[in-house]
């Protein structure tokens, strides 16, 4: 992939900025209700990118090829999601419910290493963590991990480590009790404004833990950020699901209200 540059003198940014100003703020007058708490957003951590010496350099990082490399067995589309996410939002706290090979911590990792961030910490869980050492080396000093089954207990030691969390991602037991426990038992301990995503929303089960959540929380529904899902044509044969198709894949989002 071929790196491009674009060309712009600090002149021209200040002359477009200026003349985006002028349209945008002074020259219209809203006809819309205006919000009332207009400190919002303004409140929320943000990454900003300040343009540099006569230059805008808009280079792919290095670090993405970890979506490609990681031992993930997310689909593609929930791999580039998940690091686009991350480089999105800077999370400086992040918790992984179900680590397994670690593979989506790496691409957790190597979005963070594409944003400089120096201050991030993870925390993963799992009763059986499986992370060879090339893995463990490469998330480093920024990952504390806790091997055990998902508990209230457990989730106590996480939050002693980093305090509340920005992000959390929950991809443990997806049958529907576990599912449901790992998400309300993760909501105490998201920060405000912060997010919870669940992997393998598509799987029935977990689907229906999550319309449950969504039923009976105050948390925002943000819906399915990543619809692609993996089916292997085979019908649930009895029980409470009996008939429909089994898969796996998805990503669902939940928003913590500010």
């Amino acid at each position: 992939m071929n790196s491009q540059s674009i060309n712009i003198s600090d002149e021209q940014v200040k002359q477009i900025a200026t003349e985006l100003v002028n349209r945008e703020y002074m020259q219209v007058t809203p006809t819309a209700e205006l919000p009332q708490q207009t400190n919002l957003l303004r409140e929320t951590p943000q990454t900003i990118h300040k343009l540099g010496k006569d230059v805008v350099n808009w280079v792919m990082p290095p670090e993405i090829s970890i979506v490609e490399q990681s031992p993930s067995l997310m689909t593609l589309a929930q791999r580039l999601f998940l690091w686009s996410f991350i480089y999105g939002t800077a999370p400086k706290r992040y918790l992984e419910i179900g680590t397994d090979a670690g593979g989506s911590a790496m691409i957790v990792m190597s979005a963070i290493k594409a944003l400089g961030v120096d201050d991030f910490h993870g925390v993963c869980i799992d009763p059986e963590l499986r992370l060879n050492q090339t893995t463990r080396d490469y998330l480093g000093e920024y990952f504390t991990y806790i091997q055990g089954k998902n508990s209230p207990e457990i989730m106590i030691e996480a939050a002693k480590i980093s305090g509340l969390f920005d992000l959390i991602l929950i991809d443990g037991d997806h049958t529907y009790d576990y599912a449901l426990m790992d998400i309300m038992m993760a909501i105490p301990y998201v920060c405000r404004g912060g997010y919870l995503l669940i992997d393998d929303a598509a799987h029935s089960q977990v689907r229906d833990a999550i319309s449950y959540v969504i039923e009976n929380s105050q948390l925002i529904d943000c819906g399915f950020m990543c619809r692609h899902s993996v089916s292997s044509e085979v019908k649930i044969p009895s029980g409470r699901w009996q008939g429909e198709e089994y898969r796996v894949g998805g990503l669902y989002l939940l928003r913590k209200p500010l």
